[in-house]
């Protein structure tokens, strides 16, 4: 999560922990108004879920087969400010 460009990239990693960039800008929000804070994904790697800090929202994607991200929901109603730490289960 690239925090003050309000976008998400995705990277590759293999067997041996090496890092490859796979797409810089596989979400990228217009207004980059949004601070994109904490994230997680799913155990079985098909949702992304990203906290935006700024808003009280929290941004659902799915996880393509190929590893693109497509927005599936956004979640509101947390604190609009101060909004820190996400867990899932």
């Amino acid at each position: 999560a690239n925090a003050l460009s309000s976008s998400i990239s995705t990277y590759d990693v293999d067997d041996k922990g090496a890092v490859k960039l796979r797409n810089a800008r596989a979400y990228k929000d217009k207004s980059e108004l949004l601070f994109f804070s904490d994230n997680a994904i799913s155990d079985d790697g098909r949702r992304y879920f990203q906290l935006v800090g700024n808003k009280g929202q929290v941004l659902v994607f799915d996880v393509l087969k190929n590893g693109d991200l497509q927005m599936r929901e956004t979640v509101e109603g947390l604190p609009e400010l101060g909004s820190y730490g996400l867990a899932t289960i």
